[in-house]
């Protein structure tokens, strides 16, 4: 049974994708294997503990969002989602880049 997202949780093997707030994502289970990748593509990897890596497929690398593991696919989607409604109210508002000089 998958969520409202697409994400089936009783998934362990292969490649998944889905869908979540409007990105697309896959995830790599351990001892699998990615046949092509998109540039700009929503990655995550499972190692063998059953902890995730997230980042973004780059032309010459896998940039890692994030500085750790994760201990589940929803919870590296949401720091995921968190970075991207950060980013987006730095541009939208400038409140975030305009702070001006600290008082100390």
């Amino acid at each position: 049974m998958t969520s409202k997202t697409g994400f089936d949780p009783s998934q362990t093997r292969g490649v998944q994708p889905f869908e979540h707030l409007g990105h697309w994502y896959r995830v790599c289970y351990y001892g699998s294997v990615l046949e092509h990748v998109l540039i700009g593509e929503k990655v995550l990897f499972q190692n063998e503990a059953g902890m995730y890596w997230i980042g973004t497929i780059e032309r010459n690398c896998f940039m890692f969002v994030g500085d750790g593991l994760f201990d589940s696919v929803l919870a590296a989607v949401g720091y995921d989602g968190d970075q991207e409604r950060m980013k987006a109210a730095a541009v939208d508002d400038d409140w975030f880049c305009d702070q001006g000089e600290l008082p100390f």
